[in-house]
């Protein structure tokens, strides 16, 4: 049914049964995932050059992560999902609707956090957005805000858990 999917990640933890549902789909489709980060500089023009530029290269570094833990996932998945990983500088929709574009994508999966009010009509959502303008279809997975919490949860207690075991100790 699909030869390409397309996975734009934010590296939140959100994003997590966003990319369950990806690879959902990738394996039923025998699909090819494509998994983008977005570094979203457009703050940072104002900026002197200098500080622009150790920005954007934080920036950078943060992506590379969230494309590092997703190949991590899909690698512990044990699923032979061929995937390609990019790392794109731009306005995030119009990124994601360029690279849908020049890559013939079939699929766009994509998390949505649902807001409401002001904050969105002002500020826009980047997967009304794709949803609006894409020539693919999109499929947007609700990322809940209590999933994230237990997510987070769950983190913090693996970390902790990592802190305190201590190594076997030998009496002679």
């Amino acid at each position: 049914m699909y030869d390409k999917i397309l996975f734009p990640t934010d590296g939140s933890l959100g994003m997590s049964n966003v990319l369950t549902q990806c690879l959902y789909q990738a394996i039923q489709s025998g699909a090819t995932v494509h998994v983008v980060y977005i570094v979203d500089v457009r703050s940072y023009i104002i900026l002197p050059e200098e500080t622009q530029q150790r920005i954007i290269d934080l920036l950078i570094e943060e992506g590379q992560r969230a494309l590092a833990t997703v190949e991590s996932r899909i690698e512990a998945e044990g699923e032979d999902v061929p995937t390609i990983y990019e790392l794109l500088q731009g306005v995030p929709h119009e990124a994601i609707l360029e690279y849908a574009d020049e890559e013939d994508i079939d699929l766009i999966v994509m998390g949505t956090h649902g807001r409401t009010g002001e904050h969105k009509r002002i500020l826009g959502s980047v997967a009304e957005e794709v949803v609006r303008n894409a020539d693919a279809p999109v499929l947007t997975v609700r990322i809940r805000e209590d999933d994230v919490e237990r997510m987070r949860e769950e983190r913090a207690n693996a970390e902790a858990a990592d802190d305190t075991e201590e190594s076997p100790r030998y009496i002679e």
